[in-house]
């Protein structure tokens, strides 16, 4: 008998991903936020858009990114905890006349109110993708915030060696349930 083996998933966090990360969830035994990677600007790791009347509106969440050019993910900092109530205001003033608004009104307002207390990124996001998937009843196998406490700052040539040689890594520590340190990245696969 062939054995399949386990189907693991490794994205970096998103704010309130697309439909596409949670069918890849919940499609994976295990899945890995990976947020040891550099935090890049203009990107979907702190913001997103929604659909309004008057057309798409950016939901930002403010980041210290000033000379922090290699910062990580996981080291990206809020700028504001008010940014949380600014989405909540607008989500509510852009859809509260919806159908199913009463509906998934009180869920997502516990989750900005959470969200509202954190001050890294990592862990807003992580909060909602792990809310989301209890909503959509994703069945919560395992939800790895992996750490490997190193920087992927590596010369252009090697960047992509370095980056599948990491993956390899990862995905058979959490295969082999082992713990990863950065000189069993050094090591070759």
């Amino acid at each position: 008998m062939l054995n399949k083996g386990k189907k693991v998933g490794i994205l970096q966090s998103n704010y309130i991903p697309w439909k596409g990360y949670f069918n890849l969830i919940d499609y994976c035994d295990e899945f890995i936020l990976y947020d040891d990677v550099q935090y890049t600007r203009r990107d979907w790791r702190n913001r997103n858009k929604i659909k309004s009347n008057n057309g798409l509106k950016w939901l930002t969440i403010s980041v210290e990114v000033k000379g922090k050019y290699h910062q990580t993910i996981r080291e990206t900092k809020v700028v504001s905890q008010d940014w949380a109530r600014r989405h909540w205001q607008i989500l509510v003033s852009t859809y509260s006349t919806t159908e199913f608004f009463s509906i998934y009104a009180p869920f997502f307002k516990k989750c900005y109110e959470e969200a509202s207390d954190l001050m890294y990124l990592s862990d807003i996001n992580k909060l909602f993708i792990l809310r989301i998937c209890q909503l959509l009843e994703i069945k919560q196998k395992y939800l790895v915030q992996m750490s490997l406490n190193w920087s992927m700052v590596e010369p252009r040539g090697y960047y992509n060696y370095v980056v599948i040689r990491m993956l390899v890594v990862i995905c058979l520590a959490q295969l082999l349930k082992v713990t990863l340190t950065r000189s069993c990245l050094k090591k070759k696969v």
